[in-house]
């Protein structure tokens, strides 16, 4: 398995070259595009150039796509149209996945008929998974542990993936909102097949954390093991967020590097 870092780690607080040049000296193979804005054709050749530079493979560009089920038609058709291109530019600069987050039933699913909603979000993304098909790539549907998100658990995900049915759309499996989720590793074996990514982070438990890993509770060696099991051998992105001391991220990047890497030798997924 590749072990790549989330460009959601630095947040305005390093450069995008910086970052990743970073991430290569403590010792990550890949890296995960979430600039925080849209991409345009013209970020291709820089992002292109950055990779290079840096000596990083890029894996995925994460998306939050939850205007797919907006109210309104035209927003709907507009936000297809915009993650269409932002899967061209991805796929410019050699990433392989679209991880893609979906959004929330309206007004806590008590007028919009939450069905109907969810309908217009299937429709999206069977397109989108049109389109990834066309230049080779796959869509990775992420899962937030939210009470009126769409994908909020390993039974959503895997009703939601059921009917979608697009062979180019998968799930992103991220430990930590499966265990947020209490959602148990062993449940993994039910999205065998499925699997396109996986985020790896930290929490209590209780609380969205996104902590390096071995700070919180998540049974993430469990995790990684079943992952194993099914015969996963793709990316494991370490995704870091809202450090207490930002001067210090750097810091949080190396030890989670250390600590999952060590984890992923001892279960012989990974030889460096």
């Amino acid at each position: 398995m590749e072990l790549a870092l989330h460009q959601s780690t630095w947040w305005g607080l390093v450069g995008d070259v910086e970052g990743m040049k970073y991430a290569k000296r403590v010792g990550f193979d890949s890296y995960d595009l979430f600039p925080g804005r849209s991409l345009s054709p013209k970020d291709g050749p820089f992002y292109r150039a950055a990779f290079r530079e840096s000596g990083l493979r890029p894996s995925a560009l994460t998306l939050v796509g939850e205007t797919l089920g907006d109210f309104n038609e035209p927003i709907r058709q507009f936000a297809l149209g915009w993650i269409k291109g932002q899967l061209e530019v991805a796929y410019d600069i050699g990433c392989e996945v679209m991880v893609l987050a979906l959004g929330s039933y309206y007004w806590e699913g008590k007028e919009l008929d939450p069905e109907l909603q969810r309908s217009w979000v299937v429709e999206g993304v069977r397109a989108l998974g049109d389109h990834a098909k066309s230049v080779g790539m796959h869509i990775a549907i992420e899962m937030n542990p939210y009470e009126f998100y769409m994908v909020r658990s390993l039974d959503s995900m895997l009703e939601f993936l059921k009917e979608v049915n697009h062979p180019n759309v998968g799930a992103n499996a991220d430990v930590s909102h499966l265990h947020l989720a209490n959602d148990a590793p062993a449940r993994l074996k039910e999205l065998k097949g499925k699997i396109r990514h996986v985020h790896l982070s930290d929490n209590d438990g209780k609380n969205h954390g996104d902590l390096p890993p071995g700070r919180g509770t998540a049974p993430l060696r469990e995790y990684l093991r079943v992952l194993n099991g099914l015969g996963y051998d793709g990316t494991v992105t370490v995704e870091l967020e809202f450090s207490p001391d930002p001067d210090r991220i750097k810091d949080w990047v190396k030890e989670s590097y250390d600590v999952t890497s060590r984890m992923m030798r001892e279960l012989g997924l990974r030889k460096s």
